[in-house]
């Protein structure tokens, strides 16, 4: 009786150690994922894209108006970065869908385009600071490769760009200015980099 009791005893915990053991198989294969794989001197290793690691320096501010300022800063970025942003994405959208265009379609598209752009942006740039200004018009330059009075020219005519750069220039701006990441702006390229690495 005891060695039958031994016997279905060591069966039992066979067939749960096998059903526990293929149960652990099955969550294993459900956690996975396929990637590619590539083989080097007969080694078989696996090739995974892994994500940009950013890498910013911590700011050191000599005194408190310097630490100021900074933080102002950052405030006017993180306002004006997802407009400049989205001007780009809608520059390259224009820019592809006026390829195959002859100038007449293309100056009806732009009439079709500016009560459009003008009824996302008018309010959001009405409130505006001028520095918020300077440094959207410097974003877009990062964001286009071109100035702000330079993408008014190609789309609206250098009449438009004239006018446009007279007024920023009244209220303290300047459309033609060019982003200069290492240099004067390289503390907006600091901030811009910390948002889209998600730390700010």
């Amino acid at each position: 009786m005891k060695k039958f009791c031994f016997i279905l005893f060591s069966f039992i915990l066979t067939v749960c150690y096998s059903q526990a053991h293929a149960g652990n198989g099955d969550r294993n294969q459900l956690k996975g994922f396929v990637v590619k794989a590539t083989v080097i001197e007969g080694d078989t290793l696996p090739v995974v894209n892994l994500h940009e690691a950013v890498i910013v320096d911590r700011m050191v501010f000599t005194n408190e108006e310097e630490a100021k300022k900074y933080r102002i800063l950052v405030r006017d970025v993180r306002r004006v970065y997802p407009y400049a942003v989205l001007i780009g994405v809608m520059v390259k959208d224009c820019d592809q869908q006026m390829t195959s265009m002859n100038k007449h379609q293309k100056k009806e598209f732009m009439k079709k385009m500016e009560p459009r752009i003008k009824n996302q942006f008018e309010k959001v740039f009405r409130n505006n600071t001028v520095n918020q200004a300077e440094v959207l018009i410097k974003l877009i330059d990062r964001q286009t490769g071109a100035t702000s009075h330079n993408l008014i020219k190609h789309y609206k005519g250098s009449w438009n760009a004239f006018m446009w750069q007279s007024v920023a220039i009244i209220v303290g701006t300047d459309l033609k200015d060019r982003y200069d990441p290492n240099g004067v702006d390289k503390n907006i390229e600091h901030i811009v980099r910390q948002i889209e690495s998600g730390l700010l």
